[in-house]
């Protein structure tokens, strides 16, 4: 079929390692994204939510985000992996913005859901994407990375709070915007 481009041969050397990283990135940055632990005081507060029902808002965006990336490994396949990576980190950083903008309990449940789901899409092929980009041998290591990218990210989103809130007048929503950021920069 004249969409679907096959790897016909391993990248090697320095081009499969910028592929490797930029595939480890995307899951990084997908797994920042929404990384609400280190302010969620500030946003409960904020909101007039309680912590029952952000922990309820929170367990329906993991099965939207559960039911995303079962569609969206299938799309994968279908479509491409890289063809559906990159617009749904674009996607993800705009879902990302309208959660900063969340001004109620039920937009922000809304903006959560949505992140889910368009996060779900597109790490679906980051998996795949790491497989095509290593040789047998050394899958153990670059799957070892792709683990780290949803691991490192509650470290790095603790310490990009504890640098950041004050600088931004504790507000929580500052890091929302940040990890929009970050999204945009890593899509580009």
């Amino acid at each position: 079929m004249s969409y679907r481009t096959l790897l016909t041969e391993y990248p090697v050397g320095a081009r499969r390692r910028v592929l490797l990283a930029v595939v480890v990135l995307a899951l990084f940055i997908s797994a920042f994204e929404g990384q609400l632990a280190p302010v969620l005081p500030l946003l409960l507060d904020d909101l007039g939510m309680s912590l029952k029902t952000y922990g309820l808002i929170t367990a329906a965006s993991l099965i939207f985000g559960a039911l995303a990336g079962y569609l969206g490994g299938e799309l994968a396949d279908r479509v491409g992996r890289v063809r559906i990576l990159v617009p749904f980190m674009f996607l993800s950083a705009a879902a990302c913005l309208f959660m900063a903008t969340a001004d109620s309990v039920g937009h922000f449940a809304l903006a959560r859901i949505l992140l889910a789901f368009v996060e779900g899409v597109a790490v679906a092929g980051t998996q795949p994407l790491i497989r095509d980009f290593t040789p047998r041998m050394g899958r153990a290591q670059a799957f070892a990375f792709w683990s780290w990218g949803s691991v490192g990210a509650n470290f790095f989103a603790a310490a990009v709070a504890s640098a950041t809130l004050g600088v931004f007048g504790n507000q929580w929503r500052s890091q929302l915007f940040i990890m929009a950021g970050a999204a945009l920069v890593g899509a580009i």
